[in-house]
């Protein structure tokens, strides 16, 4: 992939969980690796829920290799690609091993 089509800012940011003062959870996104990368647009979707329209789009990140992100990224993370914020499905290394990393991603869902 040529390096000009990796323009957009990717911060990868995993979920963390802390009890609060009334028995539940506060989740808090922290900041694990930061990116360059190119986002491919693929997809839109509209479901009905609860009587609203809910719209998705889904599309194909990818980023430079970086050995520390592929060993730890989980699909439980989510990336802000140019401050927006996608949710992680599923991450792909199996193409151009070693080059980049692929992952389709949704934005749209609940955060």
């Amino acid at each position: 992939m040529r390096g000009g089509l990796l323009a957009s800012l990717v911060q990868f940011q995993s979920e963390r969980r802390t009890p609060d003062d009334i028995g539940g959870d506060e989740i808090a996104w922290h900041d694990e690796f930061e990116l360059k990368g190119y986002l491919r647009p693929e997809r839109g979707r509209e479901a009905l829920e609860a009587g609203r329209i809910q719209e998705s789009t889904f599309g194909t990140l990818t980023v430079r290799y970086d050995p520390g992100l592929a060993a730890s990224i989980r699909a439980n993370w989510r990336c802000l690609i140019d401050g927006q914020p996608w949710q992680i499905v599923n991450v792909n290394n199996s193409v151009k091993r070693g080059r980049t990393l692929e992952m389709v991603v949704q934005r749209g869902v609940a955060q």
